[in-house]
């Protein structure tokens, strides 16, 4: 059975990990404190009022991860929005809506990386192609996020 494709493979050697069973778990511990990290940093100056801020840097790494890693890893989107959203913004909103938002977040972002995927977008971003179709997808994702 073979655990890590060979695009994950290429990521990781790029990365630093030695691919193989241990990488995975080390992959996943590295985004979500990265995730949280990111979270808690981009809540510095929230608007008081209605504790959001006008950036979301996690979703960034989100996007990323399922990006280079795959689609099985869309999961882990939406443990880290919410697992995040309980430590580090404390519950702000009703838990049905927290949990309705993170799996909107996660779906979204995933059905983004996958179009990414679909369309054979070089992770490099080498090409004027590759550059229009990661930005076409990075504002779509967003706006669609916020509708």
């Amino acid at each position: 059975m073979q655990v890590i494709s060979g695009d994950t493979r290429g990521f990781l050697a790029r990365a630093g990990i030695a691919p193989g069973r241990g990488a995975l778990p080390a992959v996943a511990g590295l985004y979500l404190l990265a995730y949280w990290g990111l979270d808690w940093i981009s809540f510095i100056f929230p608007a008081k009022t209605f504790d959001i801020t006008p950036w979301n840097p996690p979703v960034a790494a989100s996007f990323v991860l399922v990006f280079l890693m795959g689609c099985r890893w869309a999961p882990m989107l939406f443990l880290a929005a919410f697992s995040s959203n309980l430590v580090v913004r404390h519950l702000a909103a009703p838990l049905p809506i927290t949990l309705i938002v993170d799996l909107a977040e996660a779906i979204i972002y995933t059905a983004a990386a996958s179009a990414m995927r679909r369309f054979s977008v070089d992770p490099d971003l080498n090409s004027l192609r590759d550059v229009l179709v990661f930005i076409a997808i990075a504002v779509a994702a967003p706006a669609l996020m916020a509708g």
